[in-house]
C-alpha cells in the first residue's frame, strides 16, 4: 500500500516538473517577449521545490518532458513549412517563411520518450529501495 502511493506520489511530481519545463522553454523560446517573466516564474518554482520540497527530485526528469511541449508547439507553427506560406482572405493576404516542421518533431519525440524512460528508470530504482526498506 504504502509503495502504491509512493509510486503516485513520483507521477505527480513528473507532472509538476513537465509543467515546470513547459514554462521554462518557452521562457527560453520567448526571450524577446515574454520570455524573461516565464524564466523568473519557473526559476522561482524550481528553487522552492528544490530547497523545500526534496521528495520533489523523483519526478526531475519531467523537465525533458515539459521541455517537449515547446517543440510540438514549433512543430505546430511551422506545419505548413518549409519555405513561404501565404494565407489569404477576402480582404488580404499575408505571406510568412516557415522552417521546417521534421527537425522539431524529432526534437519533441526524443524529449518526450527520454525524460519518460529516464522517469520510469529513476522511479523503478525509488521504488526498489523504498521496499528494501519496508521489508
Amino acid at each position: 500500500m504504502q509503495s502504491e502511493w509512493v509510486q503516485r506520489r513520483a507521477w505527480g511530481w513528473f507532472a509538476v516538473w513537465a509543467a515546470i519545463g513547459a514554462v521554462a522553454s518557452f521562457g527560453v523560446i520567448g526571450l524577446l517577449s515574454i520570455g524573461l517573466p516565464l524564466l523568473v516564474v519557473s526559476g522561482g518554482a524550481t528553487g522552492f521545490l528544490l530547497s523545500r520540497r526534496p521528495d520533489s527530485r523523483a519526478g526531475l526528469w519531467g523537465l525533458l518532458t515539459g521541455a517537449s511541449f515547446t517543440a510540438w508547439f514549433l512543430v505546430w507553427t511551422n506545419r505548413d513549412g518549409p519555405g513561404d506560406v501565404c494565407h489569404t482572405t477576402a480582404t488580404e493576404q499575408s505571406c510568412q517563411q516557415e522552417w521546417n516542421p521534421i527537425p522539431f518533431a524529432v526534437v519533441a519525440v526524443l524529449l518526450l520518450v527520454g525524460g519518460v524512460v529516464l522517469f520510469e528508470i529513476s522511479r523503478r530504482r525509488l521504488y526498489r529501495g523504498e521496499r528494501a526498506r519496508v521489508h
